[in-house]
């Protein structure tokens, strides 16, 4: 029994290490997960970047796939429309319109709740 118990306190402190250490970084995820990370936005892609200088291990871009609705929920700066026009949608009922082959600021105070891609 102590054993058991000692090896799960180990366990404990060892994840409890693994987060301290990560804090740097922004665990920030889309709701939806249609998308992945990377460092810039790629051809074809609606795109929304971090506010803060915040980042991921894979980049601050959250590169969003597939058209229609999207489910976000963090804190971004700016939007990029590499194809396709896109709403953004804030906490406070407010959006943004992004027009295809545009980059735009974003209000990094907001929260996005959401996007809705066009295709």
């Amino acid at each position: 029994m102590l054993r058991k118990i000692t090896s799960t306190l180990a366990a404990g402190a060892l994840l409890a290490g693994l987060g301290l250490a990560t804090g740097g970084t922004a665990q920030a995820a889309p709701a939806d997960g249609g998308g992945y990370w990377a460092r810039q936005c790629d051809y074809g892609r609606a795109c929304l970047e971090l506010s803060g200088l915040r980042t991921t291990p894979d980049g601050n871009v959250w590169n969003i796939v597939g058209c229609g609705d999207h489910g976000i929920n963090d804190h971004y700066d700016h939007a990029y429309a590499h194809g396709n026009d896109f709403w953004v949608y804030y906490q406070d009922g407010r959006s943004d319109m992004v027009t295809k082959w545009v980059n735009r600021p974003l209000d990094p105070s907001n929260v996005v709740i959401g996007v809705a891609v066009f295709c």
